[in-house]
């Protein structure tokens, strides 16, 4: 489960550490996303996305990732099925191709956007337990390559760990009260130019 938010690029973040008793600051990351679909956007239209993630200087292959619609969410969160593979992005995974066949009708699977980003994280911890409960990702996004090369945009992201916390109402209204706009739109969506 998460919350999205689309953000003003120039924001200032608000403090935290009040709402939720501790905030740990993790290692900024460079990401580089590339999304696949079919030339038509099959998937997209049926609310599912693919895509092949690589952190700079990870030295790993990378992380391939099926976003399917679960569920009914409440305001402003989003509940998704998401199935993982590791691997090199050269070659989507049978399992993934498997996932959505149904889906292609025969048409091939090829990179639609790519996006490069910045990432800023923290995870949220509940002071009583000490056991982290949300990680907020605050991303600056460039688009590479795509319908909409050359556009920056921000988001954030708060995807609660296990059961989440009572803290979650406080943070969505902060980060709210700070200027963001909940219930942001996909990153693919933005990249690509569709609604």
């Amino acid at each position: 489960r998460e919350y999205k938010f689309d953000v003003p690029v120039d924001l200032e973040p608000p403090a935290l550490d009040t709402l939720v008793g501790q905030v740990q600051i993790l290692p900024r990351q460079g990401l580089k996303t590339t999304y696949f679909d079919t030339p038509d956007l099959r998937l997209w239209a049926d609310g599912i996305t693919l895509r092949h993630r690589t952190i700079a200087d990870d030295g790993r292959p990378g992380k391939w990732t099926l976003k399917r619609p679960a569920g009914s969410p409440g305001r402003g969160e989003m509940a998704r099925t998401e199935s993982s593979w590791s691997g090199p992005g050269d070659h989507i995974p049978s399992g993934a191709v498997d996932a959505v066949a149904g889906l292609l009708g025969g048409a091939p699977l090829q990179p639609v956007v790519v996006l490069e980003s910045e990432r800023s994280r923290m995870l949220l911890v509940d002071v009583a337990g000490g056991e982290p409960w949300g990680e907020v990702d605050d991303d600056l996004v460039t688009v590479a390559s795509g319908a909409r090369a050359g556009t920056r945009f921000r988001q954030l992201e708060l995807e609660l760990l296990g059961a989440g916390s009572p803290a979650v109402a406080a943070v969505v209204a902060a980060w709210t009260a700070a200027g963001a706009v909940p219930g942001g739109g996909s990153k693919f969506a933005l990249a690509a130019g569709v609604s």
